[in-house]
């Protein structure tokens, strides 16, 4: 008794059933990857968050972080089981491998009390982000990575890590500037082409 054979009718419609479950099944297997990714990332971020509230001293009124923005990598290393894997995001394929997928406030070390919605770490192409003062503006368009289906990760000084627009966050725009990243210690300090108000709103003065 032979094997039953599969006519080339048959074969033609099974490769068009498998060619048509792929098309199905690719896009939610890659979405189901990228949000595996920036929920990793997520956890990363959280984790530098953490390690750098924790260096805090609770006994200063005002709870500066004693971290230098260009030196966070070696400053957090030592608060981190295991920092070369906090450190890098899944999703950033950049070759040779970059010291760090996260860029910090360059203000995070002068973030206080009522300092909780500004952002601390993001993802972003360089250990320190630019995002207050002058060139925030260039700085910001050459090296925020929105890995995240264009979104980044941002860590804000409460401790919350979220999923956040770029365009939402650009502190090309004084509002947004202010509202979050600049610390609450500023007062009437003309900052690249912003300038503050002692209560930290956006002045118009020369």
């Amino acid at each position: 008794m032979g094997y039953p054979r599969l006519t080339i009718t048959e074969c033609v419609v099974v490769v068009l059933c498998l060619g048509l479950a792929a098309i199905f099944l690719v896009p939610v297997l890659l979405n189901s990857r990228g949000e595996a990714r920036s929920a990793t990332c997520q956890y990363h971020e959280m984790g530098l968050i953490m390690a750098t509230l924790e260096l805090a001293d609770p006994t200063l009124p005002m709870k500066t972080l004693p971290i230098e923005p260009s030196e966070w990598p070696q400053q957090l290393a030592g608060e981190l089981t295991d920092p070369q894997i906090v450190y890098h995001c899944p999703s950033d394929e950049r070759q040779p491998r970059h010291e760090a997928s996260y860029g910090m406030n360059n203000r995070a070390d002068q973030l206080v009390n009522g300092d909780e919605e500004k952002g601390v770490f993001l993802d972003y192409d360089a250990l320190v982000a630019v995002v207050v003062g002058e060139g925030a503006t260039a700085n910001w368009q050459r090296y925020i990575a929105p890995r995240h289906f264009e979104f980044v990760n941002v860590a804000f000084h409460d401790g919350r890590v979220e999923l956040r627009d770029p365009a939402v966050l650009d502190p090309a725009k004084c509002e947004q500037q202010i509202q979050f990243w600049l610390p609450l210690l500023y007062s009437r300090l003309p900052l690249g082409d912003c300038q503050y108000s002692e209560s930290g709103e956006e002045s118009t003065d020369p």
